[in-house]
């Protein structure tokens, strides 16, 4: 087999691997006072010290190993008219553990202690804007993530799609 040939059998198997994935987003809030954001900035030091990277599930913790997790910085105005990108960081769900190995400083974090653990890769798998998110699912402008929300891998095929052709 070819170069070539090897590389676009292995794109291939990446598409259909990435469409059986569901994915879990959670928004990041961009103030730094914010619960989100002092647990991703704790997440952050923990991937860079080797510590494991995790978050919890959804609240409906239907998250299963091989899943994607993804964090989402919403799109910002910044002034009339004019918006920023956003940002979403994707991580594979290596392992999901129950509530009960959540870590201690999430206790601050009312209404969410019943939710599983999902493991994460330490390095993102694709980063991307979450506007373009937005214009695959064919979500309104004015959309914004707002809590973690599961979606399951069939309404995702265009994404997929287009993350893994425009890589190419």
């Amino acid at each position: 087999m070819s170069l070539m040939k090897a590389k676009k059998y292995t794109k291939n198997v990446e598409r259909i691997e990435m469409y059986s994935n569901n994915m879990v987003l959670t928004p990041v809030a961009q103030g730094i006072k914010s619960a989100s954001n002092r647990d991703y900035n704790d997440q952050i030091f923990r991937r860079n010290n080797g510590l494991m990277h995790c978050w919890d599930d959804s609240k409906e913790n239907n998250a299963v190993k091989g899943d994607i997790f993804g964090y989402v910085d919403n799109c910002l105005n910044i002034r009339p008219g004019v918006k920023t990108p956003g940002k979403i960081e994707f991580f594979k769900i290596i392992n999901i553990y129950d509530s009960k190995f959540r870590l201690p400083q999430w206790s601050e974090n009312v209404g969410q202690s019943d939710r599983n653990v999902v493991e994460l890769s330490k390095d993102p798998i694709f980063v991307g804007s979450f506007k373009d998110f937005k214009d695959c699912m064919g979500y309104n402008d004015n959309y914004n993530l707002q809590g973690t929300r599961y979606i399951k891998s069939d309404k995702l095929i265009n994404y997929y799609d287009n993350i893994l052709l425009n890589d190419q």
